[in-house]
């Protein structure tokens, strides 16, 4: 496997990234949601976000999950060479990871088992520093939370991809574009306000700051950006932390 390879993931990555962005951009133009107040206030949906949103998130994530996988192939000395099990440690416990049996081997599951292959001592000591256990907040880590979303993405279901204006239900708020959270969008929504006392009916245009995120599994990450944004992040510290860190061994071209 060459360094070409490794970068073409994720590259790959970032194209679903962009693709994404790009819909719920053209999704947002249309004005998909109308508000109504009466008695109570709430909005609904007029064209809720696709099912397919959810899949692209999940061909980011793995596509970003795979990268780090070949990096330790890689580095393990390619086929041929590199042990069966050989994969990219995520480990929220420090403890596991390190992990030896009373004959002093890394213990099956281990993260020192993992990157039993790389032989070089520096590459293996930037793996270890790249682990969420390294954080104050370990499943806060990026890693931690692409290790999640790509694990029930491939053997559970896909993540909801929800959408709603922002604020309370009672209260849409609006800000200056300026002021606007990273991955916000500005819609426009038709409020309908009935008065029953007197039979009538108003029809008035707001606007609203739209909000597109996962729901995500209970107990197992924290995260609250949009997915746009999520995605971003994840891209970014995959590509500028991982690869850039141990670029210096990985095999060219």
């Amino acid at each position: 496997m060459s360094i070409k390879e490794i970068r073409t993931k994720i590259d790959r990555a970032r194209e679903h990234l962009g693709v994404l962005a790009a819909e719920v951009d053209a999704w947002a133009a249309g004005d998909p949601v109308i508000y109504i107040a009466a008695r109570w206030h709430r909005y609904q949906w007029l064209r809720g976000p696709p099912l397919r949103w959810a899949a692209i998130f999940g061909d980011c994530v793995h596509n970003l999950r795979s990268a780090l996988d070949h990096m330790i192939w890689d580095l393990s000395g390619g086929t041929g060479n590199a042990p069966p099990r050989s994969e990219f440690p995520i480990f929220d416990d420090q403890t596991k990871y390190l992990e030896r049996g009373k004959n002093g081997k890394p213990v099956h599951g281990s993260g020192l088992a993992k990157i039993e292959g790389v032989k070089d001592l520096d590459a293996r000591r930037v793996i270890r520093n790249l682990q969420p256990f390294k954080a104050s907040e370990p499943h806060r880590h990026p890693l931690w939370v692409l290790h999640e979303l790509d694990r029930v993405d491939k053997h559970r279901a896909l993540h909801p991809v929800l959408g709603w204006p922002y604020g309370e239900p009672w209260r849409l708020d609006i800000h200056d574009d300026e002021t606007l959270r990273p991955g916000f969008r500005q819609i426009r929504a038709l409020e309908g306000r009935d008065y029953p006392e007197t039979g009538l009916r108003t029809r008035t245009k707001r606007r609203a700051d739209l909000v597109i995120e996962l729901i995500l599994p209970g107990g197992t990450v924290e995260w609250t950006d949009n997915v746009d944004v999520l995605l971003s992040k994840l891209v970014d510290y995959v590509e500028r932390e991982a690869f850039r860190g141990l670029e210096p061994w990985l095999e060219y071209p």
